[in-house]
């Protein structure tokens, strides 16, 4: 795997510089069955000569662009793991887009038994099988899978119109405060499902709490990604509860002078009305 998917990063990436080199670290390394690596922070510095800033600086960039996918704490010992998320690309011939046919995964089989399995990530069940050949030839085994129901991190995302508002509401944030596009990828999309449906976020929330970072001058170039919004939303919804807090010790009504706050405070924080 990790061969092909440096092959991806060599052919096809946008990430230049400092992110190419820890994208190419981070490819080095996915060795697992399910494309996951785990180095840490100081490793990837040691490796790629960086600083441990630039090497951070090289992450958050390169999830911006929609390469690479983290996720925090969730590694052994709570350290963070990646995924280099890489894209076959059409009437490309590298090892990565066009795998020799050995690999290809079988599409039929015959029936010789059932078993379960895990294979590159997917759980499957009722796994049918044979040998062709004998014995000897277990090479020549063929599988027909049956993916499970479940969502994993690589599925594409159905198409839902609360999750693509969400999406477009934080590019064109980004885009006005005059930074880069960014591309809405498939991980904004689950990122984004996953804040209203595992965290139990409404959509009206997900929109006052882009507005409110977007607005503030600390957190808007923090928050590029929707990984990263939802990664730091809890922080975001209690900073924005100390700033109205503090406006209201002050005496000024809040969501009146202009700023980070004019959304998120005053009335929104009123009986009835919706928080962070």
């Amino acid at each position: 795997m990790a061969i092909s998917v440096s092959t991806w990063v060599w052919e096809h990436s946008q990430a230049r510089h400092s992110a190419r080199l820890v994208l190419l670290k981070i490819a080095d390394g996915m060795h697992t069955e399910d494309g996951w690596t785990w180095p840490s922070v100081k490793e990837l510095y040691e490796k790629t000569k960086l600083t441990e800033r630039a090497v951070r600086a090289a992450i958050g960039d390169l999830e911006i662009l929609g390469e690479l996918e983290v996720q925090r704490n969730a590694g052994p010992g709570g350290c963070s793991r990646y995924r280099v998320i890489a894209t076959p690309r059409k009437n490309c011939t590298c090892i990565f887009c066009t795998p020799p046919a050995k690999f290809a995964p079988p599409e039929l089989s015959l029936v010789d038994g059932q078993e379960g399995a895990n294979f590159a990530g997917a759980v499957f069940s009722g796994v049918q099988k044979t040998t062709l050949g004998g014995a000897d030839s277990a090479p020549g085994t063929v599988m027909n899978r049956k993916r499970s129901t479940s969502k994993n991190a690589g599925d594409r995302e159905s198409q839902r119109d609360d999750v693509d508002r969400i999406c477009a509401h934080l590019v064109e944030r980004i885009v006005a405060n005059g930074s880069k596009r960014p591309n809405i990828t498939q991980a904004w999309k689950r990122e984004a499902r996953l804040l209203l449906d595992a965290d139990k976020r409404t959509e009206e929330q997900v929109h006052k709490a882009i507005d409110w970072c977007q607005s503030n001058r600390f957190w808007r170039d923090k928050v590029m990604s929707m990984a990263k919004l939802r990664d730091k939303y809890d922080q975001l919804r209690l900073n924005a509860e100390a700033e109205r807090e503090k406006q209201g010790s002050n005496g000024t009504r809040p969501g009146r002078r202009g700023g980070a706050s004019d959304d998120l405070s005053g009335e929104v924080y009123g009986q009835g009305r919706t928080r962070i």
